[in-house]
Formats: C-alpha cells, structure tokens, sequence
C-alpha cells in the first residue's frame, strides 16, 4: 500500500475512478431520494405541484452538470498521468528511422544553427572581444600536474586508479577519445564535494553509460534535424570564455519519442564541450521561452536535461539563464525543481523584464544578439 501511494501513476489512477465514482453516487442518491420522496407526496395530490417539477429539472441540470465536471475532471488528471508516465515510459517513435538525415559527421561537432563547424578552437564558430581573451578565467583553471594541493592529488590519484583497463579507449566522441586529465577527475569530484565514494560511483557509472549506450556519441543518423531553424546555436563566449548555448524553447516538438529527445540532449551537450578551450571548462545556456506553450510543454525533455547534466555532465554547468518564462512553463518547472541538485541550482537564474541589461552582467554586449540587449546584428 505505501509503494502505491508513493506512485503518482497509481495515484492519479485512484483519483480519476474515485472521481467518477463519488459522482455518480451522488447524482444516484439525489434521484433516488427524489423516487423514493415523491410518490407518497403526490399520492395524495390530484394534480402535479409546481414545487415537483422544479425539483425534477434541478436534479436533471445537477445531473448533467455532474457529468461534465467527471469528464473534465478525467480529461485533466489524464493528462497530468500521460506527462508522468513519458518519464518512464518512452513513447512510440513517429516517423521512419531511414527517413532521418544526418546532423553531423563523427568527425564534427554540431554547431546549431543549421550548419556545421570543426572542432578546431580557430574555426569554432565562437567570437569574443579579443580584450578580454587574455583576460578569460573559469572556477578552477589548472595546468596538468600543478596546482593542485596534497588532498586534489590523493584523491586524482584514487580516481585514476579505479578506472578499468581499456575504459578510455572503449568509447569516443566525434571519433575522439576522452582526454583523462587531472580535470577529468576533479569534475567528478568537485561534483560530489570530493565525497570519494560518491565521487568514484559517479565516474565509473558516466564510463559504463559511455561504453554501452554511446560508445561513439550520439547517433545522430536517427536524430531529427532540429537545428535547421535555429531551434539550438551557439555562437560566442561569455566574459569568463564559456560556450553559451541558446535555446528557442517554442520550437521543441514533444511529440518525439523519449529517446530521440535524449540523443538530441546528449550530441547537444557533447558538442558545446567540444567547443571548450582552456583555460574554461564549463559552458553556459540561455533558454528563450518566448512564445513557450502547451504545445511544447515537456516534462521528459525538461527532467531528461537536468538528470543527464547532473549525472553525465557533471560541474559541465556553469549558468543557467532562462528569460521570457510563462505560466506553462514555471508549471513544469514546480514539478521538478524539487529534484535538481543544490549545486546545480546555485547556477539557474530566472531573469525578468530586465533580462538584457543582466544578460550583458554575464556576456559582452559587443557579441551578444542585438535580440538579447546585444549589438550583434
């Protein structure tokens, strides 16, 4: 009985029949009170009283209107149970595997505005003032092997130790492997405020996940092509030399399946990485919901996104800014806020009408879109 009432499918199950039913037990007992009331009443009366029909046309209306508010009542607790279950439940994928085109090559990261770049730190893509490129820091700029105090480098070492023979080489990203740095390991540590067991479960969970799910990154031959207007792009740094990703919210199509949705996360998130030049280690996303509605209303895209940051991309992070947010939108937002980190939550800002004079706090006005406060055209 608790594992039932701890299921909120369970729970919106229960609550659309209990529905249901106290209504109709309520329009049964109204009418049964009228049958059973009225005929010795009228028994003894030669005509109908007026006060009869009254009382038979106001249980028929209640009648009625009780039937309505069961429909509208089940329609919505349907609704809410359907937005739970594509949590766990993916849904049937639409459309045809081979009618698909390809995002990007193996050797590319996806640049998102409908074209591609090289990995290249010069042909990136990317532009910042270049006053401020002598002048780029994140949280914890290291070079390999120095900086690093007693307690970093015993715990580094620890990491390093427990990572499987040949785990590097079992996976790639944009037919890369992963460099296995000193950096590598301080994320997972950092993560997890240098817990080392938590630390360690963290990594070598992000491995397996690698080596059985993306062995080479996310196939994008399956993956819709959503960059083509500019749903996703990325194209310049913010003051501490951060990738900024930008998200247009209203373009999202919900009605992907839960596994496209999360091969679109991940080749997302592996190509902003790809785009990170020391000394930054972190990327940063401005999500747009202007014009955000039902239509694009995903609580699977939205608690995907965060888990797989949070689990895979680890200390990945480093600013969250959403802007134009409605009331769709904070409506999911309730329903997960509660499970996001309280590290991860330091990094998510929701700004205001004032949203472009905060935005140029975080990015220089000389590379951020004009749409944004910006003077980039």
């Amino acid at each position: 009985m608790q594992d039932m009432l701890q299921d909120p499918e369970c729970l919106f199950f229960f609550a659309r029949h209990v529905s249901s039913l106290a209504a109709c037990t309520m329009g049964a007992l109204l009418w049964l009170i009228l049958l059973v009331g009225c005929p010795p009443c009228l028994a003894a009366q030669e005509e109908v009283p007026t006060w009869a029909v009254v009382m038979i046309v106001f249980l028929a209306v209640v009648t009625v209107l009780l039937c309505i508010a069961v429909v509208l009542t089940r329609r919505a607790l349907g609704k809410m149970q359907d937005m739970l279950q594509d949590v766990t439940q993916p849904r049937a994928l639409s459309g045809s595997v081979d009618s698909r085109h390809t995002v990007v090559s193996d050797l590319e990261a996806p640049m998102f505005s409908g074209h591609t770049h090289p990995v290249d730190a010069e042909s990136s893509g990317f532009h910042t003032p270049q006053s401020q490129r002598s002048d780029m820091s994140d949280i914890d700029a290291r070079k390999e092997g120095q900086l690093l105090d007693p307690r970093e480098r015993q715990a580094v070492e620890h990491m390093r130790s427990l990572v499987p023979p040949g785990a590097q080489k079992a996976y790639t990203i944009f037919g890369a492997h992963e460099c296995h740095d000193n950096e590598f390991f301080l994320r997972f540590l950092r993560a997890r405020d240098f817990d080392l067991d938590k630390a360690s479960g963290l990594m070598l969970s992000y491995l397996e996940w690698r080596r059985k799910v993306y062995p080479q990154g996310a196939p994008t031959h399956i993956v819709e092509p959503r960059t083509h207007f500019g749903a996703v792009y990325a194209d310049y740094l913010d003051k501490k030399g951060r990738p900024v990703l930008v998200v247009r919210a209203r373009y999202h199509d919900k009605t992907r399946s839960t596994e496209e949705t999360r091969h679109v996360i991940v080749m997302f998130m592996d190509g902003i990485v790809h785009h990170i030049h020391k000394p930054a280690t972190q990327f940063s996303v401005l999500v747009d919901l202007n014009g955000f509605g039902y239509a694009n209303a995903d609580l699977t895209a939205l608690k995907s996104t965060l888990s797989i940051l949070d689990n895979y991309f680890p200390e990945r992070l480093g600013n969250l800014w959403f802007i134009h947010a409605n009331f769709v939108f904070m409506s999911l937002w309730k329903v997960v806020k509660s499970f996001i980190p309280v590290q991860t939550a330091s990094k998510i800002f929701f700004y205001g009408p004032d949203y472009q004079e905060r935005l140029r706090e975080s990015i220089d006005p000389r590379v951020l879109p004009n749409a944004y406060g910006g003077q980039e055209p």
